[in-house]
């Protein structure tokens, strides 16, 4: 896969600004924790929401060369939870493609970590589809999806708790959020995305929302979802002497 190493170092020095103006699509399977990516220019282009080409990515596992660089990596499980910790060890977070899943953002620590789960309950969906899945009416579908994020909210609650007890300042990323288009279709993809705050020791979390569908794929926009917004540090000052 042809590494990328201009948009490697480009997300590196702005993250927020890569993620607003270029299709980043997840092609990703590792346990949990930190780990080397890099980005694969083989994806070609999307389109942003004006219809203007712009470049795509794939995320792929990187070899930590020239060009990578270091994420905290949430996994995806079907019809399961799996959980990270992101703490101050790496400035990124990602987690598999969310088409319909929900993230779970636990509240800041004091070492200025947070708890993030990626809740799945396909399983659920499943069993309610029965083999002819493309046989149920729109209504029968709106129950469905909201059976299968009942499910996984509840994944969620039981996963984030703090001393025993609910986490009072957990945020959910549920299909809401990132799933609906113009149309209020639950038709759109989201790559979701963590980004420190040196600043403040704390993270700000992300939907890159994209329409799959679209030929090329459309990215329609990235969206704050949870933690603190990031702010991206102060440039570099520089004493010249005259």
């Amino acid at each position: 896969m042809p590494k990328n190493v201009a948009a490697g170092t480009a997300f590196t020095n702005a993250p927020l600004v890569f993620m607003q103006g270029n299709l980043v699509a997840v092609q990703v399977h590792a346990p949990r924790g930190r780990h080397s990516f890099m980005l694969d220019d083989s994806a070609g282009h999307a389109r942003n929401a004006a219809g203007a080409l712009i470049p795509a990515y794939y995320l792929m596992p990187g070899d930590g060369g020239h060009g990578c660089f270091e994420a905290y990596w949430c996994p995806y499980e079907p019809s399961g939870i799996r959980s990270v910790v992101v703490g101050s060890a790496a400035q990124f977070m990602f987690t598999a493609t969310m088409a319909g899943c929900t993230l779970g953002v636990g509240s800041r620590t004091a070492a200025g970590e947070r708890l993030v789960s990626h809740a799945n309950a396909m399983a659920t969906v499943d069993f309610m589809y029965g083999d002819n899945p493309n046989a149920l009416s729109d209504f029968q579908m709106a129950l469905v999806r909201a059976r299968q994020q009942a499910v996984q909210k509840g994944l969620v609650l039981r996963r984030q708790r703090v001393g025993g007890q609910p986490d009072p300042g957990l945020t959910l990323i549920e299909p809401k959020n990132y799933r609906a288009d113009a149309a209020g279709n639950q038709t759109l993809s989201s790559t979701t995305f963590g980004l420190r705050n040196e600043g403040t020791d704390d993270w700000g979390f992300y939907t890159q929302k994209y329409d799959p569908n679209s030929n090329p794929e459309t990215l329609i926009g990235v969206m704050f979802v949870a933690g603190t917004a990031y702010h991206p540090p102060p440039l570099a000052t520089q004493c010249v002497l005259f």
